[in-house]
């Protein structure tokens, strides 16, 4: 890089030699102000005061010199304009020839005048940097500030240019006037609209221009374009060759770049959405975005090397391969096909007309108006970013025009490609084709302004890009000549090929370019992943999404402002650089979820600063590059845009494949491959920097951006301070609060009153972190199946004679569950009295920490549109709301499938307010009697695991209370154990009668379930529920399938396992419960291990039952609160229940022969044949009948099964109020599953989980409205 000292001297007109600033001079004398305040010789004040005049004098001697030649210019003029006159008296065609090259004359000697103003200008802004730079001290804007407004100021005349525009006048005039207009003489201010069509003139323009708008801001921005300028200006460089210019053209440009990055983003939003629906993962959203980017690679270069030859084919060609790119997006959708949508986008990147654009500009513009469309061009990307995502918040809408889809996931690809097809005609009609340059004559133009930088900066490929304040300095003061030797023709040709553009690439450059990708990895990382994380953790929509991008994409243009205007000129490169890349990597530790609960400030955050700061770590990157890179890379197909293109492709490709990488592997197998991954990096980085601090610190700065991904996506423990085992808890305690049951309910119920309160919830489990068969969703059955006394689900069948269990684990049903998550609908809320707005409030707390969106694979799809064949209409796609037709509910499993639960709450609660106790069973509710109007609960007693008895009590105060939240089992059975139940039943088990409530333990109610199971020729998903039919006829038809039926896929052990085939204790046993005596189950065991996993491949399509209406009740067993009481559900009682699973059972056989779901059923086994082959598994305890002749009522009673909704025995209106206080007590209330009069919605769990937030909140504001009373 060649000194602007050097630079100077070398373009200096040398008659006016003397009257330039001496820019050597002012350096010394910086470096001397600086050693001088440093040693303490010189006070600042005295400094400031000495450079002023001698700013003033240098400027007064430029201005004085400035006016002479204006001077001289008028004096010229108006000799010229006594020519004129006579001329126009007597005319001569020769003699007004020769005028007007007089006039001519003058103009290009005040062309020379105005590059002399320029030179002075731009050495004048050096020195005032550099002071600025030395001293910390905004001199600059006082110094110009106070100069520039004075009445009596000689900068005035720079800035005003008074003298020079009265010269430009007289010129354009008299020009005008000699031009030949066949005897019509009109002056250029009778019409102005006229402009002079004179090369002097217009180069005298561009001067001026250059001179009076080409801010810092515009500069900067343009160079993001990497678009090669030349600081210093020549005359050369103002040649304007208007037929290769044409304004339309360049607007469709700019259009094409807008309409890409739009292209580019607008799918961000819904990209995982769309995945999903198409029956694969959702984090394939990152091949998705990034097979654009793949494509781009090619894309680039050959609509480089096409621009040499044509920019108006490329274009159309462009246009055409973009319109069909996103009609293939689109279409992929009806046609279901993930394949046809990855075909679309990788046509889409192939339409990459970028470098087409840019080529047009570099090759096309002119000069004087290069940078404002460099800047324009920058301008258009960041705006296309912002508007894509926007674009597709406003596209949230579904409907059908014959049979194409247009819905949030189909819209972005049919408007962009409308938006293609009307941009491609305006092309066809509008766009001009320039006249082409061989990349030889670009040459040959180009050769003189750049062959001396060109020679310098090829013959230091060695020295470092970013130099140091004294090291700078230094090379600037050095009195070396440039050599000006001719360079060879060889030297000033383009780079002919990759290899060859590599090759002029200086260690210094090839670090720049690796910054350049390690900071678009992370913005890709960043913008591709956002609707995944978003999603994941905060459940936001798709609108949401797009707002947030949107909001990301807006920062561009301010923030370039701020570092184009003000940071650039207050800071080295060098620590802007430094500084962005730390703040780069801050951005990038604050989006890791290391600890506690991850929120949407955090993320947010997190976000801005990654990209802002990646924002101005880009500008001032290309900005250096821009300036550095040889003049070679100016022009030509493998020009430095090219070469910054290519890289910031390939980390767009790279983040993406890591995005995919992450969803696929996972998080440990995912470690193992970013460990290999960093080698590459490590020894990749030395190879192109050598050894030295900028590799290292690259490498670092790699190595937290490669773990972005998978430390944001590790499933973490929570690491609740507040848990402990019973066997630590004191002997005696109190409380403002116990809970008990740390279930479904009671683990958010207790979060909420944690916040104002001391509460203590008592759970008869363990924890459910840590325990396999818990948190994978592979090990479902093996949670259901395992009968050990620390079990997760304690096993109890049911009086009916059907298998059943009930959660024995912090989180509840929600730690042993199939996981579906889905809400009740506005009926049953509004026919629970609840307050509607705090109860959809309730739900978005919930699903913040605990819902997430189910991966839609190809068995769930299968079923879905099977459904939706059968008739179960609308497609409602995916929602968490109950509404009647065919929908994909949420999931409490992420996508890696590990299980969130209702104890994953506890992470909102107040540490200091709560105690979590494990292995405690509560024995008995006390009661006071005495002075009471009625009993008044106050305390409990709790066993450990060792069987040490602790009792806890209520502090003093009228608003305490205990909960039970023990479910639709415990909480009926440790009222009848405190003595409130019916009093025969009492009295049996010579239990103290507290209470009378004969309606405690009635109204139990078990939404039956039935079944078909369908072995599969091909191989399914393991999937648990997340699509369901809502029919209207009171049923609702869902499905789950794969090998988490019959192993354990998650285990490392070599030993089977067969899940809920289990000969042992599996619900769907081979081995009838009767018949399983040891020998019968080892004999079936070594049976079922000669089979092959394809044996057990298939899956369940089952229905469940509205409501349902048939009841039963629950009664003691004994007085051991660990033993499960007597229940009757009374399956299939009331005959409208029956009816509707004979309903069901028929819109599972239409689905079964849908066409939708042929490829999961073999075509020689008829519906019977399924149904006869499930009523042979024992799936309960019930009698067989003969199959052959049995009707569908029948199959209904002897295949019931449950599907774990059972509820009632503490119901509203009955046991407890609509404020969930026990009738006839005080201090005691039941929230959980047991209060319900019917099953909400399609499953339970979501609304059983709202009903404890719920009720926290209520209990919360009776406490504070209570304490303002007193």
């Amino acid at each position: 890089m060649v000194a602007f000292g050097k630079k100077l001297k070398e373009t200096q007109i040398q008659e006016w030699q003397r009257y330039y600033i001496n820019y050597k001079l002012m350096k010394k004398k910086v470096k001397q102000y600086a050693q001088q305040i440093e040693v303490g010789a010189q006070d600042r004040r005295h400094v400031l005061m000495e450079f002023s005049r001698m700013l003033d004098n240098q400027i007064e001697k430029i201005v004085l010199f400035i006016l002479e030649q204006q001077g001289k210019l008028a004096s010229r003029i108006s000799m010229h304009n006594e020519q004129h006159e006579v001329l126009l008296q007597r005319p001569e065609i020769s003699q007004i020839a020769q005028l007007r090259e007089e006039f001519r004359a003058v103009g290009q000697d005040l062309l020379r005048l105005l590059f002399f103003v320029e030179m002075n200008a731009i050495g004048l802004r050096k020195i005032l940097k550099k002071f600025d730079k030395r001293f910390g001290y905004r001199f600059t804007d006082y110094y110009v500030t106070t100069r520039a407004n004075h009445p009596y100021s000689q900068l005035q005349q720079v800035f005003k240019q008074v003298g020079i525009v009265a010269v430009v006048g007289a010129l354009s005039r008299n020009l005008t006037d000699l031009q030949d207009r066949h005897g019509s003489y009109l002056s250029i201010y009778d019409q102005p609209s006229l402009p002079l069509q004179d090369p002097v003139i217009d180069s005298i323009k561009a001067a001026v221009d250059r001179l009076t708008n080409s801010t810092n801001f515009l500069c900067f921005l343009g160079q993001h374009a990497l678009i090669m300028q030349e600081e210093l200006p020549t005359p050369l460089d103002d040649h304007v060759d208007d037929e290769r210019y044409h304004f339309v053209s360049l607007l469709l440009n700019l259009a094409s770049t807008f309409l890409y990055m739009v292209n580019t983003y607008i799918i961000v939003p819904t990209a995982d959405g769309y995945s999903i629906s198409l029956g694969a993962a959702g984090t394939v959203c990152g091949v998705v975005i990034g097979s654009m980017a793949i494509a781009q690679v090619a894309s680039s270069l050959y609509f480089s090397a096409w621009s040499n030859k044509s920019y108006f084919r490329p274009l159309i060609f462009s246009s055409l391969i973009l319109v069909i790119g996103n009609t293939l997006y689109a279409l992929a959708y009806d046609l279901d096909s993930i394949a046809i949508l990855l075909i679309g986008r990788l046509c889409c990147g192939l339409g990459s007309a970028r470098a087409v654009n840019r080529r047009y500009i570099s090759d096309c513009v002119p000069v004087k108006i290069r940078m404002q469309a460099s800047a324009a061009f920058v301008s258009a990307s960041a705006l296309g970013i912002a508007c894509g995502p926007a674009l597709a918040g406003l596209l949230q809408t579904n409907f059908k025009i014959y049979k194409l889809t247009f819905n949030a996931d189909t819209l972005p690809g049919w408007v962009m490609a409308l938006a293609w097809f009307i941009y491609l005609l305006w092309v066809w009609i509008s766009f001009k084709e320039p006249s082409h340059k061989t990349e030889v004559d670009i040459v040959q133009h180009e050769a003189s302004t750049r062959q001396a930088g060109n020679d310098a900066l090829e013959k230091g490929l060695g020295q470092p890009l970013l130099l140091t304040s004294d090291e700078q300095q230094q090379d600037e003061e050095g009195d070396q000549e440039c050599d000006g030797s001719e360079a060879s023709e060889e030297s000033d040709r383009p780079a002919a090929s990759i290899a060859s553009a590599y090759r002029l690439l200086t260690p210094s450059v090839k670090v720049q370019l690796f910054i350049y990708f390690m900071l678009k990895y992370s913005m890709e990382i960043l913008l591709a992943e956002s609707s995944v994380i978003t999603t994941y953790y905060f459940s936001w929509s798709t609108g949401t999404v797009a707002v947030f991008l949107a909001c990301l994409g807006l920062t561009v243009l301010p923030v370039n402002i701020v570092v184009g205007s003000y940071i650039t000129n207050m800071f080295e490169d060098r620590q802007i650089l430094l500084g962005s890349e730390i703040m780069v990597g801050i951005g990038i530790m604050l989006s890791f979820n290391l600890i506690g609960h991850y929120s949407v400030p955090q993320y947010v955050c997190s976000a801005l600063i990654t990209f802002v700061s990646a924002e101005v770590l880009e500008g001032v990157n290309l900005s250096l590059l821009s300036r550095v890179m040889s003049s070679r890379l100016a022009c030509g197909t493998y020009n430095g845009g090219l070469l910054s293109t290519e890289a910031g492709t390939f980390a767009r490709v790279f983040a993406d494949v890591t995005i995919t990488l992450a969803g696929y592997l996972g998080q440990n197998r995912l470690s193992v491959w970013f460990r290999s991954l960093l080698r590459i990096v490590f020894e990749a980085a030395k190879a192109i920097m050598g050894c030295g601090w900028w590799w290292r610190l690259i490498t670092a700065a790699i190595t937290g951006i490669l773990c972005f991904h998978g430390l944001c996506h590790a499933h973490k423990v929570p690491n609740y301070t507040f848990v402990q085992h019973a066997t630590s808890a004191p002997v005696l305690s109190y409380y403002d609060y116990i809970i008990v049951g740390g279930g479904t309910s009671g683990c958010p119920l207790a979060a909420t009153l944690s916040q104002n309160a001391s509460v203590l919830l008592i759970e008869r489990g363990g924890s459910p972190y840590g325990n396999q068969n818990v948190t994978n969703l592979g090990s479902f059955g093996d949670t259901l199946a395992d009968t050990s006394p620390k079990s997760a689900a304690q096993r109890f069948i049911s009086e009916d004679g059907v298998y059943n269990a009930r959660a024995r684990v912090l989180g509840g049903g929600s730690s042993v569950n199939a996981g579906f998550y889905t809400r009740a609908s506005p009926d049953f809320v509004s026919k629970a009295g609840w307050d509607g707005r705090l109860v959809n409030k309730s739900y978005q707390w919930v699903e913040k920490m605990v819902a997430f969106k189910p991966p839609m694979l190809q068995w769930q799809s299968a079923v879905r549109d099977g459904l939706l064949e059968a008739g179960v209409l609308p497609n409602n796609n995916f929602t968490y709301d109950h509404i009647i037709g065919t929908k994909v509910g949420g999931t409490i499993f992420d996508l890696d499938g590990h299980r969130h639960t209702a104890a994953d709450l506890l992470q909102y609660a107040n540490p200091k307010g709560l105690t979590v106790l494990l292995r405690a069973t509560v024995h008995r509710i006390f009661f006071r009697t005495k002075g009471m109007l009625r009993p008044k609960a106050h305390g409990v007693v709790f066993r450990d695991e060792a069987g040490v008895k602790h009792k806890a009590y209520l502090k003093k105060r009228s608003m305490n209370e205990i909960i039970l939240s023990a479910g639709a089992l415990g909480s009926p059975q440790l009222l009848m154990l405190s003595g409130v139940g019916p009093a025969h039943q009492l009295r049996s088990h010579n239990i103290k009668i507290t209470l009378d409530q004969p309606l405690v333990g009635r109204g139990m109610a078990d939404n039956p379930m039935n079944a078909v199971f369908i072995p599969s020729p091909n191989p399914v998903e393991v999937s648990l529920i997340q699509v369901v039919g809502i029919t209207r006829m009171g049923t609702y038809i869902e499905a789950a399938s794969g090998v988490n039926f019959a192993s354990n896929p998650v285990s490392d052990s070599p030993q089977r396992d067969f899940g809920m085939f289990s000969p042992q204790t599996g619900q769907l046993s081979v081995v009838p419960p009767k018949q399983r005596t040891p020998e019968a189950i080892a004999k079936a065991t070594e049976a079922m291990k000669a089979l092959s996993n394809e044996a057990f491949r298939g899956g369940f399509i089952l229905e469940k039952v509205i409501g349902p209406r048939s009841t039963g009740h629950l009664e003691l067993r004994n007085r051991n609160p660990d033993d499960n009481p007597f229940v009757t559900f009374n399956y299939f009682k009331e005959p409208e229940d029956l009816r509707r699973c004979v309903d069901g059972i028929r819109t599972i056989a239409k689905v079964i022969q849908s066409k939708a779901f042929s490829n999961f059923r073999y075509p020689d086994l008829s519906i019977q044949a399924l149904i006869n082959m499930t009523y042979n598994f024992p799936v309960n305890l019930l009698p067989k009948h003969d199959n052959d002749s049995t009707s569908l009522e029948q199959f209904c009673k002897d295949t019931v099964m449950t599907i774990w909704h059972y509820h009632g025995g503490c119901q509203v209106g009955r046991v407890v109020d609509p404020n969930y206080k026990v009738l006839g007590l005080d201090g005691l209330r039941v929230i959980d599953g047991s209060t319900l009069l019917e099953s909400p919605g399609t499953n339970p769990q979501a609304t059983v989980m709202m009903l404890g937030r719920y009720m926290g909140v209520r209990i919360l504001k009776e406490r504070f409205a209570k304490n303002r009373s007193n």
